[in-house]
Order: structure tokens, then C-alpha cells, then sequence
């Protein structure tokens, strides 16, 4: 079944290590519809969901209110194309509210988008390349993504 016109819900329930329940039924309707808004700021490439449950977790993964995308290997972007479209003024006011969106462009270049749920409000934030660390895009950063 469509979530919205470009998720299934078995992309979503594909990607979680337990049953959705009614509430992560919810948050993937909600995280779904931003997604949509970001593959049509990258053109419309199609985004493919890589994580959203993981039991245990205690961040956002664990309680439904995070997802993990990427994109198809097939896409003709760059690290930086995707960077730039993603977070570009009007696009992030299009997500908004959310918590938080990481972007990793020294690893796979998938995007984490969380719900805002607490303190965390439209945050956007760059992996560094060991995926332990998460920085604000200065412009030192930004010079270093690939692409």
C-alpha cells in the first residue's frame, strides 16, 4: 500500500526490526510526506528507505520517529548536488517542523530525517567521515564533501 505516491509501506516495515505499531504507522506517514518533498528537490530521483526501526536504539530509530534514505545507485548526483538541493532555503522550510536532517557524504550519502519530537528543531547537520560525529555545515565542512 502507498504511504504517499512514492513510499510503500513495505519499504518502511521492510526496514524495522520489529511489527509497526499504530504510532509507527504515523510517524511513517509523516516522515514519508517529507520525503516526498526532498526526492522532488532532487529532481525527482528516487529515494530508497535503508533504516527506520531499530529495537534498542535510543535515538530516534528506536521509537519510530526517524527514517534513513538514500539514493538510487543509479543517480546521476553528486554528494554535493545532494547536499545543496536538500537543504537550499525553501526546501527546508517545506520540512519544517522536523528535528533533524544529517546528511553522510564520506560514507554512502544517506540522509537521516527525524520528527521533531523534543529540544531537537530543524537541525542540519554532516557526518564526518568516520560516522561518529556530527558537525554543523560550516564552510570549512562544506568544502569537503565530495562532489
Amino acid at each position: 500500500m502507498l504511504l504517499t505516491p512514492h513510499f510503500l509501506d513495505s519499504e518502511f516495515a521492510g526496514k524495522s526490526d520489529r511489527p509497526l505499531t499504530d504510532a509507527d504507522w504515523q510517524h511513517a506517514r509523516a516522515l514519508s510526506g517529507k520525503l516526498e518533498l526532498m526526492r522532488a528537490a532532487l529532481g525527482s530521483v528516487p529515494l530508497a528507505v535503508t533504516s527506520y526501526i531499530r529495537t534498542g536504539d535510543p535515538g530516534q530509530h528506536g521509537d519510530g520517529t526517524a527514517v534513513d534514505v538514500g539514493l538510487r545507485p543509479t543517480s546521476p548526483l553528486s554528494q554535493w548536488d545532494v547536499y545543496q538541493r536538500v537543504t537550499a532555503p525553501a526546501v527546508l522550510a517545506s520540512l519544517e517542523p522536523f528535528g533533524q536532517l544529517i546528511f553522510y557524504p564520506f560514507s554512502d550519502g544517506h540522509l537521516h530525517l527525524a520528527l521533531q519530537t523534543g529540544t531537537r528543531r530543524n537541525e542540519v547537520l554532516i557526518a564526518d567521515a568516520g560516522e561518529k560525529t556530527y558537525g554543523d555545515p560550516t564552510p570549512g565542512l562544506l568544502a569537503t564533501i565530495p562532489g
